[in-house]
């Protein structure tokens, strides 16, 4: 996902949310979803350095802030659900587009010795997702 998309999308939530809590008097929404932004880049920025092999990208970091600024605007606990459904969704979906991977490039030249590289930012956004359905 490019950063500039990214970016913008993260201005567009901060502009709305802010409004709501200007409109509603009640900012605390709004720096709980702060909070959540920095939570979700922090998080997913010292698994980008601690985990060898460049194993997350900082397309993963950046989406993980965007998501995270969604979901701690609704509170903690939609927080909490975030990183419950993208632990268990990510659980099932390394695996499968592993799988996946290999039954598509089957058949094809090369000697298939390639480090594969399963796409995360799906998983993030889903979990994002099904995060605010649960608790919104």
């Amino acid at each position: 996902m490019p950063r500039p998309w990214v970016m913008a999308g993260v201005a567009v939530q901060c502009v709305v949310f802010l409004t709501a809590g200007i409109r509603s008097h009640d900012l605390w929404p709004f720096v709980c979803a702060c909070f959540g932004l920095v939570g979700a880049v922090g998080v997913q920025l010292s698994l980008a350095m601690a985990i060898p092999r460049h194993a997350l990208g900082l397309g993963d970091v950046t989406a993980s802030g965007m998501a995270g600024f969604a979901t701690g605007y609704f509170g903690l606990e939609c927080y909490l659900w975030f990183w419950l459904c993208m632990g268990v969704l990510g659980v099932g979906w390394v695996p499968a587009y592993s799988v996946y991977s290999r039954v598509r490039s089957r058949g094809r030249t090369g000697d298939g010795v390639g480090r594969l590289r399963v796409p995360f930012v799906p998983v993030i956004a889903t979990a994002a997702a099904l995060a605010v359905m649960c608790c919104a």
